[in-house]
């Protein structure tokens, strides 16, 4: 009898035990040096990225904010077209735009008040007091991150 129950509890093990390791999941690459931490800025929905935006803000982690929040695409290719390849320039430019009160501040206090519309991809955040200002979400490779749509080279339907 007490044969038998090993005997399953080993074969219990060696059948969960991929199992388990698979849905523990790989750990994320770090990008441009930044390592991922999907515990401390999660990004599984929509509210998660909104809170993890608030987070990375008020501790000023604009290296975080960029490696692993917004839109990787966008980041590579800006990085690419603008910096030459150097992760450091967009950092510097981004850091300098959010140390502008206005700007910052209207983005905190839309992620903050903002009501969110979403759809199973995209997710938007709209303030009634700032209608100009919109915060753009997409679901992609299985997180979601921050769109850029409210740049002078792209146009916000809503403004006209």
């Amino acid at each position: 009898m007490i044969h038998a129950r090993r005997v399953f509890i080993l074969a219990g093990l060696i059948l969960l035990g991929p199992s388990v390791a698979l849905s523990q999941g790989v750990k994320p690459a770090a990008r441009f040096g930044v390592p991922a931490d999907a515990t401390l800025f999660p990004q599984s929905n929509p509210k998660e990225l909104q809170l993890s935006l608030l987070k990375a803000l008020g501790e000023k982690r604009i290296d975080y904010l960029l490696a692993h929040l917004v839109d990787p695409s966008y980041v590579d290719e800006r990085i690419t077209r603008v910096y030459e390849g150097r992760f450091e320039g967009q950092f510097e430019e981004t850091r300098s735009k959010l140390e502008n009160p206005p700007l910052k501040g209207e983005f905190e206090k839309i992620l903050k008040e903002g009501k969110m519309e979403a759809t199973a991809a995209t997710a938007v955040l709209r303030l009634p007091a700032l209608p100009e200002r919109e915060i753009h979400f997409a679901f992609k490779g299985g997180k979601w991150y921050l769109l850029n749509r409210n740049s002078p080279e792209r146009e916000n339907p809503r403004r006209k």
